[in-house]
């Protein structure tokens, strides 16, 4: 592995296809080793999150969707308490 710049790696994927990640690069995502990351493919390129960042990521895209005035909590457990009753009616 050399390194090209604080911010940049160059790594070698082995026999087995497994690349090497710089304890520097590990220490800044707040990834142990055995730890889990997810390559996300974004165009022709990958990007490598933790899966803490890919759910927050996720939560964001969603967010743009939420009504400001209805909270989600509330009307799923609305829902599921009308899906019960449904279900005690059934014979």
């Amino acid at each position: 592995m050399e390194s090209q710049s604080e911010d940049s790696f160059r790594s070698k994927v082995d026999e087995s296809g497994r690349v090497f990640l710089p304890a520097t690069v590990r220490s800044v995502m707040g990834v142990e080793k055995g730890g889990v990351v997810i390559l996300a493919r974004e165009g022709d390129e990958y990007v490598l999150r933790t899966p803490r960042r890919a759910l927050r990521r996720v939560q964001e895209m969603l967010r743009q969707y939420k009504s400001k005035d209805v909270d989600l909590v509330d009307e799923l457990l609305a829902e599921r308490r009308a899906e019960v009753g449904r279900d005690r009616n059934r014979p």
